[in-house]
């Protein structure tokens, strides 16, 4: 029987495996389980998966501390109802061979790409749908359970840098609609939020909501 499998980043770390929600309970397991997640079935070097967990304060036994994290997580996995062999190693490193996993990061971008598309060819209203869905599927902060190795920070900012620019493309697309009530307090928590950008500030400037 083929599993409906995804993986959520965009807010704590979850597995959905046949609708249900899971996420190792160890800290360590849930940035080993975010780095591989984030390789897409690619390989992650043993080396990059150690000092994510660890950084500088890697144990003596490096090699053997990092086997026992991934014993436990590929025990997990299994207990979550993946097939054994999800979690392989190859090349040095370990990946996830889960066929068909599906990643809500992945299905946000997708969205946020089609609602510039429909804004684009002036279809505002288009536009904002699919931005207003993208931005629906976040549940908290980018992988904000999964540590703060380097990698994972990494793709944290990303993430919220490109949720930072879905919410002002929508307010903007809200805007053009005459939507402005809609987006007044959206605009003013993002300016709060980012008091440095420029882009949350400038419909105002531009006179579309009123009384700014």
């Amino acid at each position: 029987m083929r599993l409906d499998i995804e993986a959520g980043l965009l807010g704590p770390l979850q597995l959905r495996v046949g609708g249900d929600a899971l996420a190792p309970a160890g800290a360590r397991q849930r940035a080993c389980l975010a780095l591989l997640l984030l390789a897409r079935g690619r390989a992650v070097p043993a080396e990059r998966l150690s000092e994510e967990l660890w950084g500088e304060a890697l144990p003596e036994r490096g090699r053997a501390s990092l086997q026992m994290q991934i014993s436990r997580l590929r025990r997990w996995l299994s207990e979550a109802g993946l097939e054994r062999g999800a979690l392989v190693a190859e090349q040095g490193g370990y990946a996830l061979a889960v066929h068909g996993l599906r990643l809500d990061a992945d299905r946000f971008e997708q969205l946020l790409e089609a609602g510039r598309r429909r804004v684009e060819a002036a279809d505002s209203d288009g536009g904002a749908a699919h931005l207003r869905e993208a931005l629906g599927l976040w549940r908290g902060g980018a992988l904000e359970d999964a540590g703060d190795g380097p990698q994972v920070a990494a793709a944290r900012a990303r993430l919220e840098a490109v949720r930072l620019s879905a919410r002002i493309e929508l307010a903007d697309a809200e805007l053009r609609l005459g939507r402005n009530n809609a987006v007044i307090s959206d605009l003013e928590s993002l300016c709060d939020e980012c008091p440095f950008d420029e882009r949350p500030a400038r419909p105002a400037d531009d006179g579309a909501v009123p009384g700014r």
